[in-house]
């Protein structure tokens, strides 16, 4: 082989392809972690907005609601109003743009939980008793 001929060989070609695709494949998966971390962190935004007006709600009234944001009856009921919740008289769903919708459980006069499932499939739970807003879990 001469040795003034100027290139690359297919070796070097492989081992720069060997770590781009190394560097796709880690970044891929950073992205997938970050957009996850993202969807549950706006389905924890929604249930936490909603659990403050389930206690606000009982700060005033003394008794959790008896309809959540999605009941769609008579009575007191959870509604979106410009991104937050709020009580209002006639029950209005989140909107589509929301990552998530709240199912609404009455334990009690004193007592509800409120559940969320994340775009990315994780459930989150609040618990709120006489008006005290419990941790925000995940799972069932």
């Amino acid at each position: 082989m001469p040795a003034n001929k100027k290139g690359f060989t297919l070796v070097e070609l492989m081992i720069v392809l060997l770590i781009i695709a190394v560097l796709m494949a880690v970044s891929l998966v950073v992205f997938l972690g970050a957009r996850k971390r993202a969807q549950d962190n706006g389905a924890k935004q929604v249930i936490t907005n909603a659990a403050k007006a389930v206690s606000s709600y009982y700060a005033s009234n003394k008794v959790v609601p008896a309809e959540g944001p999605n009941n769609g009856s008579n009575g007191d009921s959870l509604a979106e109003e410009e991104g937050t919740y709020a009580y209002s008289d006639a029950a209005v769903a989140p909107s589509v743009a929301d990552p998530a919708a709240i199912a609404y459980q009455r334990e009690s006069d004193d007592m509800a939980t409120l559940r969320t499932t994340s775009q990315s499939s994780e459930v989150f739970k609040v618990t709120i008793d006489e008006g005290k807003r419990g941790n925000i879990s995940s799972g069932n």
